[in-house]
């Protein structure tokens, strides 16, 4: 019995320090067994959080859909960090400055998103996996009229789905939703 109660402590000491780490497995207490078990919903967030966190945005140039240099090793990169999980679906949300009407800003935005899958597609990411949304001018990352807004704004997103779980990144924070 006391040595049960030992295990105990000491598996729980050493998942307070567990519970801290980004990525880290979660422990909660499990009743029926009298232990500690792995929450694996949390180490799963904590996953694709790690993954989102890693995309880097994808800027363009005015008016335009071609990607750059900068934007090709962005998705190079998103592409080893999403590996090969059938089960994780990646939403490529395309965006544009608030110059031009909106009905050009919102196809401009779908072009993007489209040139940015496309472009996953040829690395390997299966098409099932992608999905495309614009948002034209309507999401704008800065407000403001200068051409530093301007630019910041001309953009392609990412958000991560796995089952019910959805990981979308804000301006300085990342958002778990089930």
């Amino acid at each position: 019995m006391r040595l049960a109660l030992v295990l105990t402590t000491c598996l729980f000491i050493t998942s307070i320090g567990c519970t801290k780490a980004p990525g880290a497995l979660q422990w909660k207490p499990d009743p029926d067994l009298g232990l500690l078990a792995v929450d694996a919903a949390a180490h799963e967030r904590a996953q694709l959080e790690d993954a989102l966190i890693s995309l880097r945005r994808v800027h363009f140039a005015y008016d335009s859909a071609e990607l750059t240099l900068a934007s090709r090793d962005a998705l190079v990169d998103a592409r080893h960090k999403l590996g090969d999980n059938p089960r994780v679906q990646l939403f490529v949300e395309g965006h544009a400055d608030e110059r031009g009407a909106t009905e050009y800003n919102i196809g401009l935005g779908e072009e993007r998103a489209t040139v940015v899958a496309n472009y996953l597609g040829a690395l390997g990411v299966a098409a099932d996996r992608l999905h495309i949304v614009s948002y034209g001018e309507e999401r704008p990352l800065v407000e403001g009229q200068t051409d530093e807004a301007f630019a910041k704004n001309r953009r392609v997103d990412f958000r991560i789905m796995q089952g019910g779980l959805e990981v979308v990144t804000e301006e300085t924070q990342t958002v778990a939703q089930r």
